[in-house]
Parts: C-alpha cells; structure tokens; sequence
C-alpha cells in the first residue's frame, strides 16, 4: 500500500459532515488534490451510505 492509498483510506474514515472535506483539503497541497478529486468523493459518498 502506497501512501496515497493510506492517506485515502484515512480520509474516508472523517465524519460525514459538510465541512470536514473542506477543512481537509486545508491542510496541504496533497491533501486538496485528493479531497478533490471526483473519485475520492464518489467513494466517500459510497463508504457513508452503508
């Protein structure tokens, strides 16, 4: 497992609420680039669905 697939699965662990993506993404470049991306939301929409 690299370390982005580490940091994904991290932050598909934050809470479902409205802010927390964007709070996220404040963190870093990194970070941003990835709450961003189309997939990373789809799977975090998924993963908060269960």
């Amino acid at each position: 497992m690299d370390d982005d697939d580490l940091l994904c699965e991290i932050l598909l662990r934050l809470p479902p609420q409205p802010c927390s993506l964007p709070r996220a993404s404040l963190v870093c470049k990194r970070w941003r680039n990835l709450a961003s991306d189309p997939g990373f939301s789809r799977r975090f929409r998924i993963h908060h669905r269960r």
